[in-house]
This record gives C-alpha cells, sequence and structure tokens, in this order.
C-alpha cells in the first residue's frame, strides 16, 4: 500500500494514484485537498495520523480478519457434524431447491396471490 501526501496542483496525480491519499491544506491552490482521501491542516498532524491512528486501524483489521476466519470455522464444523449425524441423507440444496408451494403457470395467471 501507499500512502501520498501534497500541498499542491503538481502533487494532485500522485495522491490520486496513491491508496491513501492526503492533502494539506497550504498557501497553494486547495487542489491537493479536493482530490485526496483525507486533508490537513498542517504536516505536523501526519505523524499522528499515521502511526497512532495507523497503528490502531491495522490491529482493528487483524482481529476482523482473525474473528471472520474462526467464525466461518465454526459454521463449517457446525455442517459437518450436522452432516455425519444425519449421515449425509438430508443436504439442504436438495430440500430448498424443489421446494415451491405453487407452480410457475398459477402464478403467472393469478398475479392477485402477491395482493397483501
Amino acid at each position: 500500500m501507499a500512502l501520498a501526501f501534497g500541498d499542491g496542483v503538481n502533487d494532485v496525480s500522485m495522491i490520486q494514484m496513491a491508496d491513501v491519499g492526503i492533502g494539506i491544506s497550504g498557501q497553494e491552490e486547495r487542489q491537493a485537498v479536493m482530490t485526496s482521501d483525507f486533508a490537513m491542516g498542517q504536516l505536523r498532524f501526519l505523524v499522528p495520523l499515521m502511526l497512532v491512528h495507523g497503528h490502531w486501524n491495522y490491529q482493528r483489521m487483524g482481529y476482523m480478519i482473525l474473528y471472520n476466519f474462526y467464525r466461518n470455522a465454526v459454521f463449517v464444523f457446525v455442517l459437518f457434524w450436522y452432516a455425519l449425524f444425519t449421515g449425509f441423507t438430508l443436504p439442504t440444496i436438495i430440500v430448498g431447491i424443489p421446494d415451491k408451494d405453487l407452480r410457475r403457470m398459477t402464478l403467472l395467471k393469478h398475479p392477485q396471490i402477491y395482493g397483501a
């Protein structure tokens, strides 16, 4: 990932190409600020943004990835045990596909079925 920051017109293309673009509002035009993902008033705010908020974001993303991995593993584990206990005789997809309460032609001929 790339982070780019700039304060002038000559930095606009660099900010747009980066994954995260930061525009610093300075003495020049505000085009860098208008095209950036984040805007800040002074360059000194860049260090806390990268070191503090960047670390917190990195930690949150790591926890989210681990949470999703273990959550999906639990879902698969439950479905695996269900299949073992039922002897692989009743897969859910086979039950769900032919489950239709009315035929296609009935639904097309009688649209009032969809009313309240």
